[in-house]
């Protein structure tokens, strides 16, 4: 029977065990035998880089280290299963540090190519006999068997499925580190030190969708791509429909809101709200006239502060003094006209961009779709369907599916119902060349 062994990096039942555990299950589902190791609950020491373990190696005795811990062990699992899984939690931008610990340890002590000759080297030996045979240990084959191992980076992904390629995607910004949508499944093929990163935003706008102000920049559209197509992709199956069929207005809201256009399985515009674009939103302050930006800037202020209303004390947070829309929402209802009143200013924002997307799609629209931890709020799902209902039907989708989104773009890609993209290192887009030189 086929074992799968699983390992997760991250916290005890977090999205690390989470995403590990639906992996094993399903391939469980498909008869392998699997085994679950949270490599937190393991004594994992350092690499000292004293070497003794190659010099045993080499001189055709033993494959062990110095540390007596549970290192061999994990090993041990890893190398006589058929396949391995390891789910890591991507911190500052890269692996975590137990990962980059354990493969420290695999290092030459585990490498194919130093126990193929420290093989040859212990097979000589016992071929001598006599006392060039004493101690002779020839390492294990499982060493130097292949196996698939798969390495997924929790982080977030892009809104398409991609496979590894030789290209590093661009598109990493700083401002979403730590986010699931920063990094999505990390692959690293190590003999080549390859790690190409997913960014977070696709950019599949057709050019008159792009907007150029200046010949040497790209509007971009970072928005949380992966919440904002699975509630498409879901709203589409309900109806009995396929999402490449269909045209949406999608909305996320959330500490940020995203409003998106989406045209027969393309997300074909949307505001860039790392950027600063789109409504006010909990967390954000939304879009802003340049010159009174400049003016701001004028008066004393640093960039970086203006960059921090963009995405963390802008909205509510600057005007009320708290992030949590619930309980603005319970002040406006209570009478507080200050949350009234940015409550009101919010929605309306919302329902300004609901209007410009439709208008983005030439005004047919099948549905306006809400989704994020605020549509749980029925009184903003009505609010917006009082002003937009009569564009297209809403339908509110609460909660976030980046997780969901995950698993179900890797389910559809090894169904075969979609095609993996691949990255290639070339904007979608050359830009407006008629601007150029």
């Amino acid at each position: 029977m086929t074992k799968i062994v699983g390992v997760s990096f991250g916290t005890k039942n977090g999205n690390n065990d989470t995403i590990c555990k639906a992996v094993l299950l399903a391939a469980q589902n498909q008869g392998c035998e699997v085994e679950f190791i949270r490599a937190m609950d393991l004594d994992i020491k350092h690499c000292t880089g004293c070497i003794t373990c190659v010099k045993m190696l080499m001189s055709g005795t033993k494959n062990m280290c110095v540390h007596k811990d549970d290192f061999d062990w994990l090993a041990f699992e890893m190398f006589h299963a058929d396949g391995v899984v390891m789910v890591d939690p991507i911190f500052e931008t890269g692996a975590s540090g137990l990962f980059h610990t354990i493969m420290d340890r695999f290092g030459p002590r585990m490498d194919t190519g130093n126990n193929f000759i420290a093989t040859q080297i212990a097979q000589g030996r016992l071929a001598q006999g006599g006392d060039a045979a004493r101690g002779v240990a020839v390492p294990a084959p499982a060493i130097m068997s292949p196996k698939a191992v798969s390495y997924i980076g929790i982080g977030g992904s892009d809104w398409g499925t991609h496979v590894q390629s030789e290209q590093p995607a661009p598109g990493h910004d700083s401002q979403l580190a730590g986010h699931r949508q920063r990094v999505g499944p990390l692959v690293q093929d190590r003999p080549h030190g390859r790690r190409p990163d997913r960014p977070r935003h696709a950019d599949r706008r057709e050019p008159g969708r792009r907007g150029k102000e200046d010949p040497g920049e790209r509007r971009r559209g970072r928005r949380p791509l992966l919440n904002l197509k699975e509630t498409a992709i879901r709203h589409a199956a309900s109806a009995g429909r396929a999402y490449e069929e269909c045209r949406f207005v999608v909305c996320h809201i959330g500490g940020g809101i995203s409003v998106s256009a989406h045209d027969r399985g393309r997300m074909v515009d949307g505001a860039d709200i790392v950027g600063g674009e789109g409504p006010m939103a909990p967390t954000r302050c939304g879009a802003l006239p340049v010159a009174e930006v400049l003016d701001y800037l004028d008066a004393g202020h640093a960039t970086a502060d203006v960059r921090r209303m963009c995405m963390k004390t802008g909205g509510f947070v600057d005007l009320l003094g708290t992030s949590d829309a619930l309980e603005v929402s319970r002040r406006a209802e209570a009478g507080d006209e200050a949350c009234r009143r940015a409550w009101d200013a919010m929605v309306y924002q919302i329902c300004k961009e609901i209007g410009a997307m439709a208008a983005a799609l030439g005004g047919n629209v099948d549905g306006i779709l809400l989704g994020g931890g605020m549509v749980h709020n029925k009184g903003l799902v009505c609010a917006i369907e009082e002003r937009c209902g009569w564009i297209a039907p809403v339908f509110a989708y609460p909660g976030e599916f980046e997780l969901e989104a995950m698993a179900a773009g890797a389910r559809r890609v090894l169904d075969g119902d979609e095609e993996p993209l691949r990255y290639t290192g070339k904007s979608v887009f050359d830009g407006f060349a008629c601007f150029e030189g």
